[in-house]
């Protein structure tokens, strides 16, 4: 390459050089194969400062002189080792890396790993990587002196997204990267999950954003050729209302070989409180909400859409009623992640018709709200919805403000609950009800996004599919009710004329 431009300087050969680089893979003609992170890597600078690195010590007076006396031996070694895939995915030193461990939902997927994993240190092994070394350090010390038992104190190294040899390097050191640092619209988390599929490695994160997963479906049919399985909003929210729908479908498959044709979700819980870290994503979405008015406002932004996708029963005109339902005896209001966990949940129903299964239904239709015992609280609480910045004043006039990296102590989010109710109707009329019940959202989402990656990690090949971007339900199947049935997640079918018992909704905090 070199000896072909003559005497055109190291930085326009640097230039040409990555300009010329084509990837193809046989076979994937029709595929969309994303390049942006490849691109990334290939930008001259980030070569040219590689080069400089690797031969000449970081000295760019001696790489500006003698750079063109390098053999193609030695630059061919030289990009397999800092750009290609060097490490195959079994020999990885690590099981999965935590990324962006250092804020509250970090701590509490720290505990998570020493309270439940197993064999931490002999079958399990894994990194925590930031942009901040020393918080994290902080932040595994403050964990470690809970389990003054634990043995195992994990490798930290330093890691940012925004760099493109910082993702290369992290994915290449483990199966499966775990991401919990939001807000992801705002990173290059996109970029993390393009490189995880160009280097084989498995990805969770606890995302609660349409518009990120929105940006990562057309990744979709590329992951499933290359084997990876991308799993985005593995958390309390979005994933155990997505897991919750899965039972739900599954156990009226023993009813009836009927479709399912409506799924009504009702929700109780006795308070919670956002952390800051949820906040701070809040605030980003809607200093963004120009750029996604379009994406947020479409029922079916991440898949799934029925019919022509207009169907009156699908709007999210629908979530924000007041009505009766008399199937629980109880009186509908909005919910906010709503108009988060329908999306989730239609994009289920499309992924397992695309993936080679039966769908839930083919015009199945969700819808989800909050439960109350009567009209007057329904309507005070619906009444009681405001702005971002409304409820950032009444949260710091009752306390509860706060900052980056905290949230609920571990004696309030103990008290918290949240169920699930679901109604489900098949095609053929037959019905079927079940409650699934679970702990403080942040909790939950500690146990769904570890549980998720040890499954990809620990028992990738009984999972039912090998690759796509998938959502939580779709990727661990019944594999993952087990695994979160295991520590604490309650799943059952009721009876037809259970009713809710509205004492235990107590706001605690």
């Amino acid at each position: 390459e070199h000896a072909q431009t003559g005497g055109v300087s190291s930085a326009r050969a640097i230039e040409h050089r990555a300009m010329s680089i084509q990837f193809k893979v046989p076979g994937d003609e029709g595929v969309y194969i994303p390049n942006e992170f490849l691109d990334s890597l290939m930008q001259p600078d980030v070569i040219k400062n590689a080069l400089c690195k690797h031969f000449f010590e970081g000295n760019r007076d001696l790489m500006e002189k003698y750079w063109k006396t390098l053999k193609e031996r030695e630059l061919r070694e030289f990009f397999r080792l800092h750009f290609g895939k060097t490490v195959e995915k079994e020999e990885r030193p690590f099981t999965f890396v935590v990324y962006g461990a250092s804020g509250y939902t970090g701590s509490l997927v720290l505990e998570y790993i020493y309270k439940h994993v197993r064999g931490l240190g002999s079958e399990v092994t894994f990194a925590l990587a930031g942009r901040t070394p020393s918080k994290l350090s902080d932040r595994l010390d403050e964990m470690l002196a809970k389990f003054p038992d634990a043995t195992y104190r994990p490798e930290i190294f330093k890691a940012d997204i925004s760099n493109s040899m910082d993702i290369r390097k992290m994915v290449q050191k483990c199966r499966c990267v775990l991401n919990v640092a939001g807000p992801f619209i705002k990173t290059n988390a996109h970029l993390l999950v393009e490189a995880c599929i160009d280097f084989e490695c498995d990805y969770v994160d606890v995302n609660g954003e349409v518009p990120f997963t929105h940006k990562l479906i057309p990744l979709h049919d590329w992951a499933k050729k290359r084997n990876v399985i991308i799993c985005p909003n593995s958390a309390g929210a979005g994933g155990l209302p997505d897991l919750a729908a899965f039972f739900t479908a599954e156990e009226l498959k023993k009813v009836t070989d009927a479709e399912l044709k409506t799924l009504r979700c009702f929700i109780t819980s006795n308070g919670g409180a956002p952390s800051g870290g949820t906040l701070a994503t809040r605030a980003a979405m809607t200093a963004e909400m120009g750029k996604f008015v379009k994406i947020m406002g479409d029922p079916f932004a991440l898949g799934g859409t029925v019919g022509d996708g207009k169907r009156p029963e699908d709007s999210d005109k629908v979530l924000a009623k007041v009505e009766y339902f008399p199937e629980f005896d109880g009186w509908s209001g909005p919910f906010t992640y709503a108009f988060y966990d329908t999306r989730l949940i239609r994009r289920s129903n499309w992924l397992l018709a695309d993936l080679g299964e039966d769908p839930y239904g083919r015009h199945l239709n969700y819808s989800e709200h909050l439960l109350f015992p009567s009209e007057q609280v329904a309507k005070e609480v619906t009444s009681a919805n405001t702005s971002s910045k409304k409820e950032e004043e009444k949260l710091k006039k009752e306390g509860k403000l706060f900052g980056l990296g905290d949230g609920l102590a571990e004696d309030v989010r103990s008290k918290l609950f949240i169920d699930y109710y679901f109604h489900a109707t098949a095609e053929d009329g037959s019905k079927i009800r079940t409650k699934i019940s679970g702990g403080d959202g942040y909790d939950e989402t500690a146990r769904f996004a570890v549980e998720m990656t040890m499954l990809l990690t620990t028992k990738r090949e009984e999972l039912p599919f090998i690759g796509g971007v998938l959502t939580p339900a779709v990727a661990g199947g019944k594999m993952f009710v087990d695994a979160v049935k295991a520590t604490g997640v309650t799943f059952e079918v009721l009876d037809d004329d259970h009713k809710v018992d509205f004492s235990r909704i107590e706001r605690v905090v």
